[in-house]
C-alpha cells in the first residue's frame, strides 16, 4: 500500500520514547522526540557548523550533547534544552 498526498501532509504525531536517567536523577526519564523534517534539518545546520568551528579551534565536538538539545523535550513537545546548554550538557553522562 502507498501513502496518498492527503497521507503524507496530514499532521502528523511524532514519536517519543521514555529513558531512563539515572546518572541524573534516580528513576527518573526524560522524553526523547524523534524530528520533523525542519527540525531534522535545524539540528545538521548546527551540527556542521558547530563541527567546522571545533576542527578550526581543535576542540572535540559532542554530537551527544546537540543531540539531546533537539530531541529531548516535554510532554507538549517544547525542547527542554536550547543550544546554549551544549557545553553544559556535553559533560554529563
Amino acid at each position: 500500500m502507498y501513502a496518498d498526498r492527503a497521507q503524507w501532509i496530514a499532521e502528523q504525531k511524532l514519536p517519543s520514547e521514555k529513558v531512563p536517567i539515572p546518572e541524573i536523577l534516580p528513576g527518573g526519564e526524560c522524553l526523547v522526540w524523534q524530528l520533523n523534517g525542519l527540525e531534522k534539518d535545524e539540528f545538521d545546520s548546527y551540527r556542521f557548523a558547530e563541527a567546522a568551528k571545533a576542527k578550526a579551534s581543535g576542540q572535540t565536538l559532542s554530537i551527544s550533547a546537540i543531540a539531546a538539545v533537539f530531541c529531548v523535550k516535554d510532554e507538549t513537545g517544547e525542547r527542554l534544552f536550547t543550544t546554549d546548554d551544549v557545553d553544559c550538557l556535553s559533560k554529563k553522562s
